[in-house]
């Protein structure tokens, strides 16, 4: 490795430097859940690095300067780019936790190739929906309550690259800005209870809380070839850079529990009862605040070129390093996390993928897929038709544990991925 890409490295560990460990379970539930979702890629490719890709020039990097980097790249990239208009995908993630809970995920991507203000740009909505079950935490806590979560996400990305086709640049910029809506309810089971030997007490509200949140947020990345000819180089390195800004505006709601008393001898042991269950609050409470979010990235790539070695020709190895600042009204919550994927070609079109994820207070998870993607060089040998589809892509990804920041609640995680997608 030359001593450029040594100084890449050095700059990429001195970013990773951990602070001192502690337990998650400590931290604000609230915050945690957050930061558990900053981990989370829809694209299994993506999984299947454990999230490794602020350097990769795939159209899912997590970098929105990606989108456009291949599009200025050999003959046979900037042929079909010319031709093809636009693409769409779909994406479904199942995330099964310890305690039973199901986390869905779909996402839908429309990608335009050739947008009128240039560049490449995208389009995508995400929809995240849970079963309903019981979490777990300390006693008094959260322990036993249901959790219900549901989010409706959406995203614009656009990208450009520098240069021409006949010069392509070494550099890449874009920008990404995306709103979500979620709401989060922790609810008791309906159940009757003995107080008081003859005396039942009969739940008429469920609910106990609901929290209804606006994300908005902004993103800015950046890539950059080191050398003006990598082709020629031993190891082409490349850098990218993320910075992401979340402003969310939170509205929670807490309700009372009612109850209807059965024999009791006058209304003061039902009131007993209620007022020491609902800690005092009125009917309803609502509280308002505010959060923020600043997570910083950076990451390189570096691939091995035919020639070097016939058997790992093509591979890429990929290193990212995170830094996440979460903070409420009340506390803030900081994570530092080191991301590392290879990408290794077995044929044309189709790769293998493998990472790991790291934290500073001891974090880890694995994942692993297969990817695959087709691409029509020339028009006319259109496997579908003469005027059907330019490119097919599909991949699945597996990822063990992803989500540790909420594992008091609902224990170890796993992650399954697929995805499917066309150009036209």
């Amino acid at each position: 490795m030359n001593t450029r890409s040594l100084r890449a490295v050095s700059v990429v560990l001195l970013f990773a430097a951990p602070v001192m460990a502690d337990d998650f379970d400590r931290e604000d539930f609230g915050l945690r859940l957050s930061s558990s979702l900053t981990r989370l890629s829809t694209f299994p490719d993506v999984v299947a690095r454990a999230g490794a890709s602020a350097a990769s020039t795939d159209l899912t990097s997590v970098n929105p300067a990606a989108l456009d980097w291949d599009k200025l790249g050999g003959k046979p990239s900037r042929e079909f780019y010319e031709r093809t208009g636009y693409g769409i995908s779909g994406q479904a993630l199942d995330i099964r936790f310890q305690n039973d809970t199901e986390m869905f995920l779909t996402a839908q991507s429309f990608l335009f190739y050739r947008p009128p203000f240039g560049g490449v740009a995208r389009f995508s909505f995400a929809q995240i929906r849970t079963n309903e079950k019981p979490i777990r935490g300390q006693p008094g806590n959260l322990d036993g309550l249901f959790f219900d979560y549901e989010v409706n996400a959406f995203r614009f990305e656009w990208g450009r690259r520098t240069g021409d086709e006949r010069n392509p640049g070494r550099h890449a910029y874009g920008v990404s800005f995306a709103y979500s809506r979620s709401e989060t309810d922790l609810s008791n089971p309906r159940m009757d209870r003995a107080v008081r030997g003859p005396i039942a007490v009969h739940f008429d509200k469920q609910l106990l809380t609901d929290v209804n949140r606006d994300s908005f947020s902004v993103r800015l990345g950046w890539q950059m070839d080191l050398g003006a000819q990598p082709a020629q180089a031993e190891f082409p390195v490349r850098l990218g850079a993320v910075v992401d800004y979340v402003y969310q505006l939170t509205r929670q709601e807490f309700h009372d529990q009612r109850f209807e008393v059965e024999g009791a001898p006058n209304a003061i042991v039902a009131e007993r009862v209620s007022a020491g269950t609902r800690a005092q609050l009125p009917e309803a409470s609502v509280a308002r605040h505010t959060a923020h979010t600043v997570l910083l990235r950076g990451g390189g790539a570096w691939t091995l070129v035919p020639g070097k070695s016939a058997l790992l020709a093509g591979t890429t190895l990929l290193l990212d390093c995170q830094w996440g600042w979460f903070r409420n009204q009340a506390v803030e919550l900081q994570v530092h996390r080191v991301y590392a994927g290879f990408d290794f070609p077995i044929r044309p079109g189709l790769k293998i993928s493998t990472g790991a994820v790291a934290d500073a207070r001891g974090n880890f998870s694995w994942a692993a897929g297969v990817d695959f993607k087709w691409v029509n060089v020339a028009e006319q040998d259109h496997y579908f038709g003469r005027s059907s589809i330019d490119a097919l892509t599909a991949s699945f990804a597996y990822q063990h544990d992803p989500f540790p920041e909420i594992g008091a609640e609902f224990g170890h995680s796993e992650l399954w991925a697929l995805a499917l997608g066309f150009a036209f």
